[in-house]
């Protein structure tokens, strides 16, 4: 009876190992999950080299389009002497 008992006290133990194996993550798990985030913090980085290149180009568009801030003539617009007639007889200055 002692080796049957020791049999089954292996048979138990294999049994509890199994249960436990599959909290455990193997090491094949770790390195697919590992490869995966590799992938998406590439992807990651690539859109947000996109997106610099896009702030870049517009800070490049605002600076020579003249629009960065510096002071910006008005345009003169010059009335007729008949819109100047209509404007000064609605009140208007």
């Amino acid at each position: 009876m002692n080796e049957q008992t020791a049999k089954e006290g292996n048979r138990e133990g294999a049994a509890a190992s199994d249960s436990n194996a599959g909290n455990i993550p193997s090491p094949v798990d770790k390195v697919e999950r590992a490869e995966s985030a590799v992938k998406r913090l590439e992807e990651a980085e690539k859109r947000i080299d996109e997106k610099i290149a896009q702030l870049t180009e517009l800070k490049a568009d605002a600076i020579l389009g003249g629009t960065a801030g510096g002071h910006i003539e008005p345009k003169v617009v010059e009335e007729t002497p008949k819109q100047y007639a209509e404007r000064i007889m609605r009140g208007g200055k």
